[in-house]
């Protein structure tokens, strides 16, 4: 019996020397197969996937993270244990400090895979990614047969019919891409993309009707795309419906508050209804956004034009033409302002230099003709006469004797709504600093139309209230300075009239003589001082000059006297986040719709609600 124990004893003792070596070199197995974690603090050796070192307790964080599937491997593992993709092989952790061996701050990129996980080679999905690497690097050509490729291989792919469609239609393949397209409809009739892509085919092939009703599709599948909205606009801005042109246009700033282009095209809508302040409101708002673009001046000087406003018209074309040097419509409008104006050597001048590098723009040679003939230049001017005919049937010096001046241009948005940062200004877009007669008078006598009496013998007076509203009609159709004459005359009747004043103030404003105008609305609520619509057109007067702190303590004051007014917590709320103070304006805004729920900017108010939060 003693002797069977010590066997046993010793068989177990035996057995746990074995299994100490076969221990041992297990874990020497495993130091082999997968590699030490070394502490980044002390140098010592762990065993993988510890995380604190067994000798100085500090973290080990050292990662090999595969870079297509985003698994965690082990330290020196060479392949992804989740996909097989090829990781960055023996991730080395960082030396101890003192050791003073620096580590590469920049270490190179691990080699992209050829695939995803999940993804085989010579499936769909693996044509469509190849394609859609082809699409980035702009190589229709061949992206268009990877998804053919795809398309074999998978005939009701939604993707690389779409893809494949696009890829024609940017390689110039009308035909095949309206082909590839409708298949994709077929497919997926909620295709809002594919829609649009059709529209864009439809304006290629000029049929407007079928590019109104494409689009309108493309937005019944997505509502709130700002591109959409605005290509709408632009079919509506062709066809001269301007009221369905503004509300499209107007949606896309609402979805996209940044669309420098959209706005410019909106100024376009409203100068062909005659809306010229709101025209001008919509190019300062693209001013602020993108100043490089040229449309914007180009559109303020055709609205310059609309008021008469020559001198101002044409610094605009000169804004154009230092950005745009060959721009054809600013060249022709400019032509056709010096002829207005008497100035036909200068239009000659001009429309020659012009006509030498766009020689194939009938307006510039229509205008040229009426330069040469103010001047007595017969042939001359029966040669660009002819040329314009030439070109255009319809554009001769007998249907337009005095030139041609151009109307707002607009323009379509096919890619994305590219958008720029805001940058300092290079041009001005505000009015030249010379004052008409009027305003002249205005100016230097401004106490004496304040203080206006009637001369005994001089006749009854027409009842203030009466020429005040004559006034309002000229307002009401930009016709500024005649309004300015109407207001005078009111306040020589009736020396107290603040809403004249007021007035006075806002042609003044109309016209960017912003120190004017303000004179003006401050001796309005002088007389008034509980006049809140006056202190927000106060406050927006000083907001237009660019003092924001004027601006709102006028605005705070117009809503302490009146706080249902709604216009003064819209105009506060812009303040605000002109100033980057999103809070605040976001609480400007939440008012506003509270005062004005029926606003019909509540959908462009809201969303930028949610932009500040």
């Amino acid at each position: 019996m003693g002797k069977t124990i010590i066997r046993a004893l010793a068989l177990t003792a035996a057995f746990l020397v074995i299994s100490a070596v076969w221990v041992d070199v297990s874990i020497t197995y495993l130091y082999a197969q997968e590699g030490s974690i070394l502490c980044p603090a002390c140098g010592s050796e762990n065993l993988p996937k510890t995380k604190f070192c067994a000798n100085c307790g500090k973290p080990l964080e050292v990662k090999n993270i595969c870079p297509s599937c985003k698994t965690e491997n082990l330290p020196n593992a060479k392949f992804c244990t989740n996909c097989g993709n090829t990781l960055k092989a023996g991730v080395k952790p960082p030396k101890p400090a003192s050791d003073g061996v620096k580590t590469d701050p920049n270490p190179p990129e691990p080699k992209k895979p050829d695939l995803p996980a999940g993804v085989k080679k010579n499936s769909a999905e693996y044509f469509i990614l190849r394609g859609n690497e082809l699409l980035e690097k702009k190589d229709y050509e061949k992206s268009k047969e990877e998804f053919k490729s795809a398309i074999e291989k998978d005939p009701k792919s939604v993707e690389a019919h779409y893809k494949l469609g696009y890829s024609y239609l940017k390689g110039n393949y009308f035909d095949e891409a309206e082909k590839a397209l409708k298949a994709t409809t077929k497919l997926d009739g909620k295709h809002s993309k594919a829609y649009y892509g059709l529209a864009q085919l439809s304006r290629i092939k000029n049929d407007s009707s079928a590019e109104l009703q494409y689009l309108k599709q493309a937005i019944q599948n997505e509502n709130d795309c700002a591109l959409y909205y605005h290509n709408l606009g632009i079919n509506y801005l062709r066809s001269k419906t301007y009221d369905d042109a503004i509300s499209n246009l107007k949606k896309a700033v609402s979805y996209n508050p940044t669309y420098f282009r959209a706005y410019t095209n909106l100024a376009a809508a409203y100068i062909y209804k005659n809306k010229f302040d709101d025209a001008q409101k919509a190019l300062e708002a693209a001013f602020k956004i993108n100043p490089d673009y040229f449309l914007i001046y180009y559109n303020m000087g055709v609205l310059y034009n609309s008021r008469n406003r020559h001198d101002d018209a044409m610094n605009q074309y000169d804004n154009v033409l230092k950005i745009n040097p060959n721009h054809a419509e600013s060249i022709a409008n400019k032509g056709a302002v010096f002829n207005s104006t008497g100035r036909y050597k200068d239009a000659m001048e001009l429309l020659k230099t012009a006509i030498d590098k766009i020689p194939n723009c009938p307006e510039l040679h229509l205008n040229l003709a009426v330069s040469y003939d103010k001047q007595a230049m017969s042939d001359e001017a029966g040669a660009e006469n002819s040329q314009a005919i030439k070109i255009r049937p319809d554009c001769s010096i007998l249907s337009y004797p005095n030139g041609i001046r151009l109307g707002a241009l607009y323009e379509y948005d096919d890619e994305s709504m590219e958008q720029v940062a805001n940058k300092s200004p290079k041009f001005n877009l505000s009015l030249s600093p010379t004052l008409t007669e009027l305003d002249a008078k205005l100016k230097t006598k401004l106490g004496e139309v304040q203080g206006a009496d009637t001369k005994a013998g001089s006749g009854p007076i027409a009842n203030p209230v009466e020429i005040y509203m004559a006034g309002e009609k000229l307002f009401e159709a930009g016709k500024y300075d005649e309004a300015m004459g109407e207001y005078k005359k009111a306040l020589e009747a009736n020396k107290d009239y603040y809403e004249a004043y007021e007035k006075l103030g806002l042609c003044m404003a109309a016209q960017g003589k912003y120190e004017d105008a303000i004179q003006f609305i401050t001796k309005a609520v002088t007389i008034k001082p509980d006049y809140a619509q006056g202190h927000v057109n106060l406050g927006k007067t000083y907001g237009a000059k660019g003092d924001r702190k004027k601006e709102v303590d006028a605005l705070k004051k117009a809503i302490s006297l009146d706080p249902k007014n709604a216009e003064a917590y819209y105009s506060i709320g812009l303040s605000y986040k002109l100033q980057d103070m999103k809070k605040e304006a976001a609480e400007a805004f939440t008012k506003y719709l509270q005062v004005f729920p029926d606003s019909p900017k509540k959908d462009m108010i809201e969303s930028l609600i949610e932009q500040l939060k």
